[in-house]
């Protein structure tokens, strides 16, 4: 009961209060009314215009805050670049005064390279301006960059053979001296003590060994191979006088000896050296032309330059290498029409064009000349010349004609021949000896070509 008695006394509260929103109601009615009236009063006719300014402001706002950040970024880049920059001014700075420390301790250390220095730097910059009409200073610094780039690594390579060269020195002098001091003062030192004092001391036995060698070189070396020279000329006329009068079939053969290009200037320096005589002063001072002189220096160098034992020191003293070779063959069965003489050939072009017995057949006779000439100052020799499977691819004819040019000349021949070539050869033997070999033993019997039977 209580509490609907409650319930209804808080209802007649609220209708209380609903009794005075009731008596408000007709002055709010009045007052929407006014309000409606002034409403459609006003005239909206530039609020359009005034949405389109408003919509144009915020895309102006919008347009300029996104300026404004591009701005704001741009001068945060640029803030960033400064302190590079002032970054890069400061070791910039710092290289410089290294630099300049350099170029001072450089004039300190040598003080008389100032005027040179400044010199080139002036040169240089007037060359650059000549040819470039201003000048670009981030360029030259940088072919400057590269050119000391270049120089560091000459620099360091001249370094590098230097010491090599100072090991070298205390090798070979067995010497003590440093090998990492660039400026070498102990080695400049030596220098000046070798050439001051030292030196001179040699050079009246330099220039005496230098004369005795020059003597020993013209008596030893330049007469003997002259005489060897003359003697092979002379060797090669006698020869020639001996093949004139003997004729091999229908040829005749003669040796020809030419002096080989490359070795004319050595044989005449070697003809002129034989004529001085020994108290006509030195070999240098007797040649008449600087060709001479130059001639016999490269000899020397070629001589002092080589063992006494090698192949250069050898192809100099061989007398044989100075000249070219060659027999020439005349055929006195052929006359050349233009000439109205025999027919002539050398052996360099037989050789080339021909084979087997035809060109064999001058070489017999190079021999048989040879040994005529050796044989000849010993009227008591045998004359005997050794053969090993001679005339193996000459015909009948040629081998007939080669021993006959033998006998001409009274020779005495030993030929060992394959068994197959034995009755060719034989006929024209005085003696014909078979050699048959059964297991480890060889026998010998007499080889007879026995003449042919009459027929019955």
């Amino acid at each position: 009961r209580q509490r609907t008695l409650r319930e209804a006394y808080d209802r007649l509260h609220e209708m209380e209060s609903l009794a005075d929103a009731a008596a408000r109601i007709e002055s709010l009615d009045a007052e929407i009314a006014e309000t409606e009236r002034l409403l459609e009063a006003i005239d909206t006719t530039g609020f359009e215009q005034l949405s389109l300014q408003i919509a144009a402001l915020g895309e102006s706002i919008r347009s300029l805050q996104r300026e404004i950040d591009g701005l704001n970024a741009e001068l945060g880049r640029l803030e960033e670049r400064c302190t590079r920059l002032a970054a890069h001014e400061q070791e910039l700075t710092g290289r410089l005064e290294r630099r300049r420390d350099a170029v001072r301790g450089f004039l300190l250390e040598y003080p008389d390279e100032a005027a040179g220095c400044e010199q080139y730097y002036r040169a240089q910059i007037t060359r650059e301006q000549k040819q470039a009409g201003s000048l670009d200073y981030p360029e030259i610094l940088s072919r400057w960059q590269r050119a000391v780039t270049g120089f560091t690594t000459r620099l360091e390579n001249a370094r590098s053979g230097l010491r090599e060269l100072k090991q070298a020195y205390n090798r070979d002098f067995n010497a003590l001296l440093p090998t990492e001091d660039d400026r070498s003062r102990e080695h400049r030192d030596a220098l000046v003590r070798f050439e001051q004092t030292e030196l001179p001391a040699y050079r009246d036995r330099i220039q005496r060994a230098r004369r005795e060698a020059e003597a020993q070189f013209r008596e030893h070396f330049v007469s003997r191979l002259n005489e060897y020279v003359i003697q092979a000329r002379d060797s090669f006329t006698e020869i020639n006088s001996i093949l004139n009068v003997i004729q091999f079939g229908r040829d005749q053969y003669a040796f020809t000896i030419h002096e080989r290009p490359e070795k004319r200037g050595v044989l005449e320096v070697i003809r002129t050296a034989a004529e001085i005589r020994s108290n006509e002063g030195t070999l240098f001072e007797a040649l008449s032309s600087d060709e001479e002189r130059a001639e016999v220096e490269r000899l020397f160098e070629r001589i002092l330059d080589n063992d006494l034992d090698s192949p250069e020191v050898a192809e100099i003293c061989d007398y044989r290498q100075y000249f070219q070779y060659d027999i020439r063959i005349r055929h006195t069965d052929s006359i050349d029409d233009k000439t109205g003489r025999p027919q002539e050939s050398m052996l360099s072009k037989v050789l080339r064009e021909k084979s087997g017995g035809e060109a064999q057949t001058p070489y017999y006779v190079a021999i048989a000349a040879s040994f005529y000439r050796y044989y000849q100052d010993d009227p008591d020799a045998v004359r005997l010349v050794l053969f090993d499977e001679a005339f193996n691819k000459m015909d009948d004819d040629r081998i007939e004609k080669t021993i006959d040019f033998f006998r001409k000349l009274q020779m005495q021949i030993v030929t060992a021949v394959p068994t197959e070539k034995m009755e060719f050869i034989a006929p024209y033997m005085d003696q014909t000896n078979l050699i048959v070999r059964k297991h480890h033993h060889a026998h010998v019997r007499e080889f007879r070509v026995l003449p042919a039977e009459a027929p019955a």
